[in-house]
């Protein structure tokens, strides 16, 4: 006889980021300035096309905040998931250009001076460690 076994479902990287948000909102006070840009997910090849032109580049983190006078930066990604590599991909008229990954984007900031306030984590409380990590000041749980 098969024995089965169960496990959980790994969290979508959406719902993870959700509930680190969520806690940010509740917990950081103002002199920690941060956004969320969700550059991935549902797009059309034409808002994406705006967006480039726009200014946007890849492979930035998903969470990114200004604390005394130093950026920060958390990717998200469910478990067992990796940063993406850069790749070559081809234009709508036909023509090909490289896409930066995750992994040379976040080797570019680090180079820049960010090095240990960049993390990839997989789980809410993992983002929660690294803020307090940094030792960016939160508010007393209520």
């Amino acid at each position: 006889m098969m024995r089965l076994r169960l496990t959980a479902a790994p969290i979508p990287e959406d719902d993870i980021q959700a509930s680190f948000v969520r806690w940010c909102d509740l917990m950081l006070p103002p002199c920690v300035q941060w956004t969320a840009f969700p550059s991935d997910g549902l797009r059309t090849p034409q808002g994406g096309a705006r967006l480039v032109r726009l200014g946007w580049k890849p492979g930035w983190p998903d969470w990114q905040a200004v604390w005394r006078g130093a950026y920060y930066g958390i990717e998200f990604k469910r478990a067992g998931n990796t940063l993406s590599r850069s790749k070559i991909i081809r234009r709508a008229n036909g023509s090909m250009r490289e896409r930066l990954g995750q992994v040379e984007r976040h080797a570019l900031l680090r180079e820049a001076g960010v090095e240990d306030r960049l993390v990839v984590c997989t789980s809410a409380d993992e983002a929660i460690a690294a803020v307090r990590r940094w030792g960016m000041p939160a508010r007393e749980s209520r």
